[in-house]
């Protein structure tokens, strides 16, 4: 008696009751998406990407490995940073930025970044 039931709710018989049900279930389900929930329409750039950068350019330089205990490994490094915004305005700047670095399969990865403040003389 289950075995009847499952098979007759996973295959139904095709009769005019079924496909008159069906019929109201799809019109039904049509005026409620359509109508009743409308669908909420995002007006201005929300949605839009949010690249702040148009072109962006880094250098490091003055690389300097402070520690290594392999797997992992800490560095220092200048970072010349040369980029143009979205409105066109260029922002160059220079940072001391200090890495954490994980080796995983013969290759160094960065794991983490951070700016650290260098005192200036």
């Amino acid at each position: 008696m289950i075995d009847n039931a499952i098979k007759n709710f996973f295959f139904p018989k095709i009769t005019k009751r079924y496909l008159l049900r069906v019929a109201v279930v799809a019109i039904t389900a049509c005026i409620i998406f359509k109508y009743v929930f409308i669908p909420f329409r995002i007006q201005g750039e929300s949605m839009a990407p949010n690249y702040y950068y148009r072109d962006l350019s880094i250098e490091l330089e003055d690389l300097k490995i402070e520690s290594i205990q392999v797997p992992q490994a800490r560095a220092i490094a200048t970072a010349y940073i040369k980029a143009t915004d979205a409105y066109g305005q260029r922002n160059d700047q220079a940072l001391a930025l200090e890495f954490n670095l994980q080796k995983v399969e013969k290759k160094w990865l960065v794991t983490a970044a951070k700016e650290i403040q260098v005192l200036e003389r």
